[in-house]
């Protein structure tokens, strides 16, 4: 079993629990009585917001006629859905809805953004990130936390082995717009020209949709989609409410895979992508704001 992490391993049971009973043309009621369970409890556990004990998870499988090999590689599934992430040192400092794309994130076999207004934050330095988690968050440990979490989540991404098919879009406007200019004018030169290091190395595809190709699907709200092996379906996030960033699954998602392939073709080439990079660290350098 390859090493996905827990949340997408808890996904993953959840995913084959429902299967099996709907497979049993079971109803929730139904196996909540024939369990003497309520049926909240088992609601609880096919929503993935309650994990599932190895006693529950036993007599679901005895239930749904689940033989001896099946058994032990849902226990496995459910024992490794219950590990410790590596984002957990970072709760209460950073909201649970954060965390979660972390633990999505973790099991990517693909991940695509699209920026309409900052640097991709797996793509961002450490100073880009201190500058903009500045503004954007009152609290000190707030802010360090986000800073910490962002850090390590780019070396776990794009350091990972294999490493996911990391594709990212952004709008020319994130480019310009001059970072931390008031505390250092190299910060956004310096976050310019990682993003070209990047490119460069092949370790991600990144593309700028520039200015001249007018309005686009992307000016509006930024959002990325994760794509995953076996049965889990593709994810769609976007910053779309106050509690922060929420999956979606389904229709959304495929409307929103559709959009993403609109944008990429809009998009400079990586070639291009670079030109301009090197235009506007240029600029900033010798206008010296």
């Amino acid at each position: 079993m390859s090493d996905q992490g827990p949340v997408v391993q808890r996904a993953l049971l959840v995913g084959e629990l429902t299967r099996l009973r709907k497979d049993n043309a079971f109803t929730q009621a139904q196996v909540a009585q024939r369990l003497e369970w309520s049926q909240a409890k088992l609601m609880r556990i096919e929503g993935g917001k309650q994990s599932v004990r190895r006693s529950d998870l036993l007599a679901l499988l005895r239930e749904y006629g689940v033989d001896e090999d099946e058994t032990e590689r849902l226990l496995l599934l459910s024992r490794e859905s219950n590990r410790t992430g590596w984002w957990d040192r970072y709760r209460g400092n950073v909201s649970d809805a954060f965390i979660r794309v972390m633990g999505f994130e973790t099991g990517a076999k693909t991940i695509g953004n699209m920026e309409n207004q900052v640097i991709p934050g797996l793509l961002q330095t450490r100073d880009y990130a201190e500058v903009i988690s500045g503004d954007a968050i009152r609290g000190t440990a707030e802010r360090s936390a986000h800073v910490e979490l962002r850090m390590e989540r780019q070396t776990r991404v794009l350091e990972r082995d294999p490493r996911p098919l990391l594709t990212f879009l952004v709008d020319e406007a994130a480019i310009w717009r001059h970072i931390g200019v008031t505390r250092d004018s190299e910060i956004m030169p310096e976050q310019l020209q990682h993003l070209i290091n990047l490119t460069e190395s092949g370790q991600v595809d990144l593309r700028v949709i520039p200015f001249t190709r007018g309005s686009h699907e992307g000016m509006f709200e930024p959002f990325f989609l994760l794509g995953f092996e076996g049965p889990l379906p593709d994810l769609l996030y976007r910053e779309k409410t106050a509690s922060g960033p929420t999956p979606e699954f389904g229709d959304v998602t495929e409307e929103y895979k559709e959009r993403f392939a609109l944008l990429y073709e809009k998009a400079l080439s990586p070639e291009e992508t670079i030109r301009l990079l090197r235009g506007a660290i240029s600029q900033m350098r010798g206008n010296g704001n």
